[in-house]
């Protein structure tokens, strides 16, 4: 089961600050926030144990339906080069049908977009 969270401390910071919500899940969470025609995820964290699943993809699809809701364009993510789990973030948001389209040297990160497509 998902469901926002904007009762906790930092839920209402996140909410506070950056305008964004936290979509929580009994295996993870993601946060994200929607400017302008995108909808940035920014941050997405699973178990341990439950890597390697389906799980991540779930909270992306959950947050993919919340973005056309709000009649957004993107979906993007930023994957920083120096985690240790960069290699595995982005065959995933390849996966997932997210494209590369900017990479920031000075911050070690990379842009990664997706169209949203309405029937």
């Amino acid at each position: 089961m998902q469901h926002k969270i904007n009762n906790t401390l930092f839920g209402q910071y996140i909410k506070e600050y950056y305008n964004g919500e936290i979509l929580e899940a009994d295996y993870g969470f993601a946060i994200y926030y929607i400017k302008d025609n995108a909808c940035m995820i920014d941050d997405l964290y699973i178990i341990p144990e439950k890597r390697r699943s389906k799980y991540a993809y779930d909270l992306v699809r959950s947050i993919e339906t919340m973005a056309k809701e709000c009649r957004c364009n993107y979906l993007e993510a930023e994957a920083f080069t120096d985690s240790s789990g960069f290699e595995y973030s982005v065959t995933n948001m390849a996966h997932y049908g997210f494209v590369k389209v900017t990479e920031d040297l000075e911050r070690g990160c990379e842009l990664w977009r997706k169209q949203l497509e309405y029937l």
